[in-house]
C-alpha cells in the first residue's frame, strides 16, 4: 500500500467517518508506546468501527492508518471476525463514539 493509494481509498470511502489517533508518549524516556487510527463510521444506524497501530520499528502515516481502520471496519461490517487490537484502545473508543453520536445525529443518519 503506498500513501498515494490510502489516499485515494480514503476519499473514496463511500460513508461518512470519523477517526481519531491513538498515542501514547512517555514523558521520562521519550518513547511513544504506540502509535494508530481509530475510526467509526454509520450504516444503517448501526455503528462499525476499525482500528490500526503501528509497529514501533516503522514510521506512522496517518493516511495509511486510517485506510487499514476504514478496512477492518467494513470487515466487521460484512460479518467478518476481527481480531481486536493487541492493546486497550477503550478510551479512544469511548471518546469516538461520543463524538460520532453527535455527529451522525447532525447529519441526519442517526435516530434515538
Amino acid at each position: 500500500m503506498t500513501r498515494s493509494s490510502a489516499i485515494k481509498a480514503v476519499k473514496a470511502f463511500p460513508y461518512p467517518f470519523l477517526r481519531a489517533y491513538a498515542s501514547r508518549y512517555n514523558w521520562k524516556t521519550g518513547i511513544h508506546g504506540y502509535k494508530g487510527t481509530v475510526v467509526v463510521f454509520m450504516k444503517d444506524n448501526e455503528l462499525f468501527y476499525g482500528w490500526s497501530l503501528c509497529n514501533d520499528k516503522d514510521q506512522f502515516d496517518k493516511k495509511i492508518g486510517t485506510f487499514v481502520a476504514l478496512q477492518r471496519a467494513l470487515s466487521v461490517m460484512k460479518g467478518k471476525d476481527v481480531e481486536g487490537p493487541i492493546i486497550d484502545l477503550t478510551d479512544e473508543m469511548e471518546d469516538l463514539q461520543e463524538r460520532a453520536l453527535r455527529y451522525f445525529k447532525q447529519i441526519g443518519e442517526y435516530a434515538k
